[in-house]
């Protein structure tokens, strides 16, 4: 499993934190969102897939919808503070990267932007774009949640999708090392988490610099 991922699962488990409040607080966490959240569920945990789904569903909103409506009255309190100033131009420079494509399809790029689990897309960064555009928060709301429940479903069905494969394919005689054959699928699942860490930390280098 991804370095990352594998420690901060192991630190929420010394806090002695249940499955089904991991798999919210790894959802709830930016650089993993629902996404991570799934795969810890479903690979580690052995959750049913859609209690997992709702736990990495309710893990995700509770952190993108006060991002949503509470960074621009933060941005203004915190005017004139370098530190600040710098975090919240980062922020706003990854996203004003996917601004233009978002905006020819309004809300329902919105949505597309977020379902899509590929690096640099995501609920957080969405809710950055949504504000850069000037979307109405109700609208930007039903398109964040309906795009992290598609990326839920999505990242769902191909977890599950290729451990029945796994399961099919192994022999008979073999069952006893799934266990084995599944973490090394997740390590396979999840390198672009692993890509994606790097180039946050450039970024915020170029945007210091």
């Amino acid at each position: 499993m991804n370095a990352l991922l594998d420690s901060t699962v192991t630190v929420l488990e010394g806090l002695h934190l249940p499955p089904a409040l991991v798999v919210v607080v790894v959802s709830a966490l930016p650089v993993f969102e629902i996404r991570g959240g799934v795969l810890v569920g479903l690979l580690l945990f052995r959750l049913p897939p859609w209690h997992v789904l709702g736990l990495g569903i309710l893990g995700n909103i509770i952190t993108v919808t006060p991002l949503l409506f509470l960074i621009e009255p933060a941005s203004k309190w915190l005017y004139g503070n370098r530190f600040a100033d710098r975090i919240l131009h980062w922020l706003f420079t990854r996203a004003k990267r996917h601004a233009d494509q978002v905006n020819r399809w309004g809300p329902l790029g919105l949505v597309v932007f977020t379902s899509i689990p590929l690096p640099g897309n995501g609920a957080m960064t969405a809710a950055l774009v949504a504000i850069l555009l000037g979307m109405r928060k109700w609208r930007a709301v039903c398109a964040l949640y309906a795009g992290i429940a598609v990326s839920g479903v999505v990242i769902l069905l191909l977890t599950v999708g290729l451990r029945a494969v796994l399961q099919a394919r192994l022999p008979h005689d073999c069952f006893g090392g799934l266990e084995v054959h599944l973490r090394d699928t997740a390590e396979e699942v999840l390198p672009a988490l692993r890509d994606h860490l790097p180039s946050r930390g450039q970024d915020m280098g170029g945007a210091a610099r």
